[in-house]
C-alpha cells in the first residue's frame, strides 16, 4: 500500500519513481545511478539500516528514511551511517517531496563538485616541482616578489612559473586560481 502511495505522490509532482517490494529485489535490478532512495527500517529480509550499508557500497545515492516503527536510537544511527535524513509515519507529503528534492539537488551538486575537484587534481599533477610551490605561496597570500625573494629566483622567472601555472590550471586570474587549490584542499579532507 505504501509503495502505491509513494507512487502517486511523486508522480503527481512530476517526480519519476520506482517502487520495489524488497531491498533485495532493489539490490538485484539497481541500475539507476541519480535520485533518491526512500527506504524503511523494517523490510522483508534484511533491516533497513544493513541495506543501507548494501546500498551505499553499490551508489551513491542520497537515502531518506521513512519509517512508522522509528524511534532516535535508530535516526541517529541511520544519520551517522550517511543517511540523508529520517521521518516517520505518519508524514506531511510536502515535507517528503521537499526533502527528495533537496537530496537530489544536493546529491548533484556534490557529483559536480566531486568532478570539479578530480579535474584540478589531474591539472595539479601537470604542475612542476617550482610550479607547485610558487603555487603554494599564491595560495598563502604572497606576491610575486616575496615569492622570488624566498625562494632565491629573479621576479621575472617567478612571473614565468607563474603565467605557465595558470596557463595549465586554465585559470583567468588569481582569484579563480586561488579559489580552485581552496576547493580542492577542502574536499580532500
Amino acid at each position: 500500500g505504501i509503495n502505491e502511495a509513494l507512487s502517486r505522490l511523486f508522480t503527481s509532482v512530476n517526480i519519476g519513481c520506482k517502487t520495489y517490494t524488497s531491498g533485495e529485489e532493489f539490490i538485484q535490478e539497481q541500475s539507476q545511478k541519480d535520485g533518491c532512495i526512500i527506504l524503511d527500517i523494517r523490510l522483508k529480509g534484511a533491516n533497513g539500516i544493513v541495506l543501507q550499508e548494501e546500498i551505499q557500497q553499490k551508489t551513491n545515492m542520497p537515502i531518506i528514511f521513512l519509517t512508522g516503527h522509528g524511534n532516535i536510537q535508530m535516526a541517529v544511527k541511520a544519520m551517522k551511517k550517511g543517511a540523508f535524513d529520517f521521518l516517520t509515519k505518519p508524514f506531511n507529503n510536502q515535507e517528503l517531496i521537499d526533502k527528495v528534492k533537496l537530496a537530489i539537488k544536493t546529491n548533484k551538486d556534490k557529483s559536480i563538485l566531486i568532478k570539479e575537484n578530480k579535474k584540478v587534481g589531474e591539472k595539479l599533477k601537470t604542475l612542476t616541482p617550482r610550479e607547485t610551490e610558487i603555487l603554494t605561496a599564491i595560495a598563502e597570500g604572497k606576491q610575486t616578489k616575496q615569492i622570488a625573494a624566498s625562494i632565491g629566483i629573479s621576479i621575472n622567472t617567478a612571473q614565468i612559473h607563474r603565467a605557465n601555472l595558470m596557463k595549465k590550471m586554465q585559470a583567468k586570474n588569481l582569484g579563480e586560481l586561488i579559489n580552485m587549490v581552496i576547493k580542492h584542499k577542502s574536499l580532500k579532507h
